[in-house]
């Protein structure tokens, strides 16, 4: 299996620390974000599910409160562009990668994102 009972999972270094903006939580106008590769079957299952809205997102996206921005994987974008999303967004979709634990998920909490975590090999 790809976790152990005995695996520690340690949190990732990062470069980014709790803000004032972090905690503005009630301003924030995208309801979800994920933006990321397809190395695992979560995250291809993602974008199976949330691929075809995207454009329609982008294109309303001043009118609607409750987006839910899925960037396909050839959409790449630069990390203060992901960050300023991460502010942006309440919720912070996290899928499991090539390990369960990745360094997203540190980053998400950071910027004051809740994460959706998908995974069934992160352990507890």
């Amino acid at each position: 299996p790809p976790v152990l009972h005995e695996d520690i999972v340690l949190p990732w270094v990062i470069a980014f620390e709790w803000t004032h903006r972090s905690a503005k939580f009630r301003t924030r106008d995208i309801l979800a974000f994920y933006s990321g590769t397809e190395n695992s079957c979560s995250r291809k299952l993602l974008r199976q599910t949330f691929g075809d809205r995207f454009q329609q997102e982008m294109k309303f996206a001043s009118l609607a409160r409750s987006r839910v921005l899925i960037f396909p994987p050839e959409f790449r974008l630069r990390q203060q562009d992901w960050s300023e999303l991460a502010y942006r967004s309440k919720i912070c979709i996290c899928p499991d990668g090539d390990s369960p634990n990745t360094g997203r998920l540190i980053e998400v909490v950071m910027h004051g994102c809740v994460p959706l975590i998908i995974s069934n090999r992160l352990q507890p």
